[in-house]
């Protein structure tokens, strides 16, 4: 069974311990830091910010959030290898979340060049990627992704 709930701080530990190396590799290339927990906890509670937990059963997929700027909203998603197995549920998930939070703002965000699902899942959700940029502390090489707002 699919449950999606508001995330909270509970949640950051099973998330990076059980974090996909893609996702840890983001975080440190966009952070410089190899202990995400901090970064996951900020996302969780940003101003205007929203954020869920979707798990499978008791197994936890993902924590994403929607961060909400005067003329943006920056997306964000941060996910456990349990997401292979859960495919499906995880990719309708989390469009019912960006389209039940769409707004006349495009959303936005960044994604490692090398991060090929990510990538796929991104376009096949709507987003735009641009050609990869340097990007976050580290300088490497990210798309920048949008989809435009209603």
């Amino acid at each position: 069974m699919i449950r999606v709930v508001a995330a909270d701080e509970s949640h950051v530990w099973p998330l990076v311990k059980n974090m996909r190396a893609v996702d840890q590799a983001e975080c440190y290339y966009t952070t410089g830091h190899v202990e995400h927990a901090e970064t996951i906890v900020e996302g969780i509670n940003a101003k205007n910010g929203r954020a869920w937990t979707i798990f499978a059963d008791d197994t936890l997929l993902c924590i994403c959030g929607i961060v909400k700027h005067p003329f943006y909203n920056v997306v964000w998603a941060l996910g456990t290898n349990a997401i292979n197995d859960h495919k499906l549920a995880f990719y309708r998930e989390t469009k019912k979340l960006i389209m039940l939070n769409r707004d006349n703002n495009p959303m936005v965000n960044f994604v490692h060049e090398s991060n090929v699902n990510a990538k796929a899942y991104l376009e096949r959700l709507g987003f735009i990627l641009e050609a990869p940029k340097p990007y976050g502390k580290l300088k490497k090489y990210f798309h920048h992704f949008k989809m435009d707002g209603i």
